[in-house]
């Protein structure tokens, strides 16, 4: 049986269900990511005996006619399409366009919207065979083993025409069982880490998140409980991908990697025994890090860490129940600056108590971190979330809210707070990461920390980019 798992070209976003957004969309990181959500089933398939093909349109910068061509010369008997909440009319296209190639190949969907809208896509496209509203790997365990649909729990699939939901499939508890991504089916080339242009690939760790943040998708993706891969299973990744894939650069993919201060420490402790020449990245919680951990994980080859510290408001961090504080905060960050890592902040813009106060907040508590990079995100209500549920209630949404919601694009509001126009949220976002880099300070510290031209290089590069992106008008 062959199987083509692809990104249509529709657009290079982050696809991962808990954070979907065009990578364009993005100051500090705008490249393509890993697509472990292809790299995962198919390396399930293939373990069952099928012969798998992935295909990254977007990344490879291919269009429609290369898909075409690939399902000719591959003539696959199931096609597998990573979709996000943004592009999914256009991504079940590719459905349509290998039904009239082979009108008896088996079409799959996966992604987040099937977990709100379950039937929807189905009449969507016509030609849409089955599609996974969570988990992936083990739904393709069953399907490469040839399994009749009627007996796989976890999917929505047609019979006599019409959709039909089974029952819904338990989380994998032991991540280990999913083995690891066949990323030799991958162009690792086209994954690169933004400053040195150098190969980067990604790697998951975990999964689950047992925090409660009212926008964050998290918990209805991946379920409360925190589930996580074991540290040997981790580290033989990593060594796979240094000696047999030559990638050195890391990002490790997980809802928070210091969530369990063991594990991390564990992890830790082993990639400083491999000795092996690997950097990596990984996100945290500012309330999961102190000093002691932060030079381990230096001592491991992290060389930046990301938080979502939101807000200068502690009021917005309370309503937003994030469960954090501005002082720990700024001790997570001063740990870093000690441990001689990076920081990358997140902050989210217009939530319904926003006003231009906590705004203005927020701005002078990024500049007051002295983050190294910072990223302002514009709040939005993923259906199924908290904040959805709120909005919609206080009539916020604009429009009838729900094409907004659905298909809109994530930089622009597809609501107002409640005391501020989805113009005005949109404008000071766009004020807020100018008022951030654009400071003379910040530039010069940029700059001199630099020791290599083509680092130098492509850090002008991205800030020619952004101040493009930041006129006013723009």
């Amino acid at each position: 049986m062959r199987i083509l798992f692809i990104n249509p070209p529709t657009g290079i976003y982050f696809r991962e269900d808990r954070c979907q957004i065009a990578a364009d969309n993005l100051l500090a990181t705008p490249a393509a990511r890993t697509p472990l959500d292809l790299a995962y089933p198919a390396g399930i398939a293939r373990t069952a005996g099928c012969r798998c093909m992935i295909r990254d349109y977007p990344a490879m910068g291919l269009g429609w006619e290369i898909f075409r061509a690939d399902l000719k010369s591959f003539a696959p008997d199931i096609l597998f399409i990573s979709t996000t909440l943004f592009t999914i009319e256009d991504d079940l296209r590719a459905a349509h366009l290998a039904r009239t190639i082979y009108p008896g190949i088996l079409t799959i969907a996966k992604g987040p919207y099937f977990m709100n809208d379950p039937l929807g896509p189905f009449a969507i496209c016509p030609d849409l065979d089955v599609a996974i509203p969570g988990e992936t790997e083990m739904v393709m365990a069953d399907i490469a083993a040839g399994r009749d649909l009627s007996g796989i729990d976890g999917i929505i699939y047609r019979r006599n025409g019409e959709p039909v939901q089974n029952p819904a499939r338990p989380m994998l508890e032991d991540l280990d069982q999913m083995g690891l991504p066949a990323r030799d089916l991958l162009d690792n080339s086209l994954y690169i880490r933004p400053d040195t242009m150098e190969s980067q690939t990604t790697i998951l760790t975990n999964r689950g998140c047992p925090h409660k943040c009212i926008y964050c998708l998290a918990r209805k993706v991946s379920g409360q409980q925190d589930r996580w891969r074991s540290v040997e299973s981790v580290a033989e990744e990593v060594r796979q991908c240094v000696e047999v894939h030559h990638i050195r650069n890391f990002f490790f993919e997980a809802n928070e990697f210091t969530l369990r201060r063991d594990w991390t420490s564990a992890l830790c402790d082993r990639l400083i025994a491999m000795n092996l020449p690997i950097s990596w990245v990984s996100n945290s919680r500012v309330d999961t890090i102190d000093e002691e951990l932060a030079h381990q994980m230096k001592a491991a080859g992290c060389w930046l860490i990301s938080f979502g510290i939101e807000s200068g408001s502690q009021e917005m961090l309370r309503k937003m129940r994030k469960g954090i504080t501005l002082d720990q905060s700024r001790a997570a960050i001063a740990s870093c600056r000690r441990a001689g890592i990076l920081s990358y902040g997140y902050f989210v813009l217009g939530l319904p108590w926003e006003t231009r106060q906590t705004i203005e907040a927020t701005i002078h508590f990024s500049i007051e971190l002295d983050l190294d990079f910072a990223e302002f995100y514009i709040a939005y209500p993923f259906k199924g979330t908290e904040l959805h549920t709120i909005l919609h209630h206080e009539g916020l949404l604009l429009g009838d809210g729900q094409a907004r919601v659905e298909f809109g694009d994530r930089t622009k509001p597809s609501h107002r707070s409640q005391s501020m126009s989805a113009e005005e949220i949109a404008s000071f976002a766009k004020v807020a990461t100018r008022r951030f880099y654009l400071r003379p300070r910040y530039i010069l510290k940029q700059l001199a920390r630099v020791r290599d031209p083509k680092v130098l290089k492509n850090y002008l590069r991205y800030g020619i980019k952004m101040v493009g992106k930041l006129l006013p008008g723009r």
